[in-house]
């Protein structure tokens, strides 16, 4: 199966929300094995982006990054640059084992319409 780092980030964040989710067994294995995977493909991704936004950032005095309500302050000379890579690295594909499930599979999580759409292309009617 192949995706984007973004849709990749958007399953893995999915699949984090729902781990103290009560499942059967089988859901549960397969969630966890995709979830495995999904955070193993997208570490290197992850990683370059944490560098990329503490290379844009605007630095204190003491050289640590400004942040704001939890978000990082970016230099506005480096903002394109830094759109610009991050644009490249979420649009990038990646390839991985294919591990669906069905809707009866997934009946017993309750999920939102913006959950349904990160996940979606893992489900097989």
């Amino acid at each position: 199966m192949t995706l984007t780092v973004q849709s990749a980030i958007d399953s893995l964040s999915f699949l984090n929300a729902h781990l103290g989710d009560k499942v059967n067994i089988r859901l549960a294995y397969k969630m966890n094995k995709l979830g495995k995977l999904l955070d193993n493909e997208t570490q290197f991704f992850r990683e370059t982006i944490q560098k990329e936004t503490h290379e844009c950032a605007k630095k204190e005095e003491n050289g640590n990054p400004v942040i704001t309500n939890d978000n990082y302050r970016l230099q506005p000379e480096k903002i394109e640059k830094y759109n610009s890579k991050l644009t490249e690295i979420l649009t990038t594909e990646i390839t991985i084992e294919d591990i669906s499930f069905t809707l009866d599979e997934l009946a017993p999580i309750e999920i939102s319409m913006s959950e349904l759409n990160s996940f979606e292309k893992f489900i097989q009617e």
